[in-house]
C-alpha cells in the first residue's frame, strides 16, 4: 500500500517471519525489521526511501535483514516491483532467504584471510601463474630469491625470466602441469636475478 503497509502474503512469509497471517497484516517492512539496517541506517528511514523510490515497471534487488519472531535476525535478498492491481498502484516484494548464502560467503572470507595471511608471512616463494604463464601474485618473500617484487615482474611471464637454455623444458613442463591440474611436480630451472646473473629454482 502507499503507507508502506502489508495487504497481502503467501504461507512462506508466514513461515519466514514465524507469524500469523493477522500478526503480519497491515505491518510494515520497518515493523519486521530490526531498528538498523546493517550499514548503520535506520531501518524506517530506508523502507521509506525505498518505498518511494519505486515507480512503473521499475525493478530492484537488494539485501535486507529482518527479524523473525523467535528466530532471530535473518538476511534477505528483496525483489522489488511498482504493479497496478485492479487500478490500485501497489508494490509487490518478493523475499528470499538467504541465511545460508551470507553463512558460505562468510566462510570463504575467513578462509580467504587465512590463505592471505598464510602466504604473506610463509618464508618460502610463493609465485602464482595463469595458465599462460604470467605472473599474477608472488609473497614478500619472493622478493629476497631473485630482488624483484611483484611490481616489476606482475606484466612479465616465467618465460621472460627464465635462462634461454632451460626455455624449451620449462615450456614442455609448464604445458604438462597445467594440464594435469591437482597433481604436484617438481624441476629445477635457473632464473633471473635482479642483481644479475641467475639463479636456480
Amino acid at each position: 500500500a502507499a503507507t508502506g503497509a502489508i495487504t497481502d502474503y503467501n504461507r512462506n512469509a508466514l513461515a519466514l517471519f514465524n507469524l500469523s497471517g493477522a500478526e503480519i497484516l497491515n505491518r510494515t517492512i520497518a515493523q519486521l525489521s530490526p531498528a538498523l539496517q546493517p550499514d548503520g541506517n535506520s531501518s524506517e528511514q530506508k523502507a521509506t526511501t525505498l518505498l518511494a523510490g519505486v515507480s512503473g515497471a521499475q525493478h530492484s534487488v537488494i539485501e535486507w535483514f529482518f527479524t523473525g519472531q523467535g528466530t532471530g535476525t535473518i538476511p534477505c535478498e528483496l525483489r522489488i516491483t511498482a504493479m497496478v492491481v485492479n487500478t490500485r498502484p501497489v508494490v509487490r516484494i518478493s523475499i528470499v532467504d538467504i541465511t545460508e548464502r551470507k553463512s558460505i560467503e562468510q566462510k570463504l572470507n575467513v578462509q580467504q584471510k587465512f590463505y592471505s595471511s598464510l602466504m604473506e608471512n610463509i618464508n618460502d616463494g610463493i609465485v602464482l601463474l595463469s595458465p599462460t604463464g604470467q605472473i599474477m601474485y608472488q609473497s614478500p618473500s619472493s622478493d629476497k630469491i631473485a630482488g624483484y617484487t611483484f611490481d616489476e615482474v606482475k606484466d612479465k611471464t616465467m618465460f621472460e625470466l627464465v635462462h634461454p637454455e632451460d626455455l624449451s623444458d620449462l615450456s614442455s613442463f609448464f604445458l604438462q602441469v597445467v594440464n594435469t591440474p591437482g597433481v604436484p611436480f617438481t624441476r629445477q630451472f635457473r632464473f633471473s636475478r635482479k642483481q644479475g646473473g641467475y639463479i636456480w629454482i
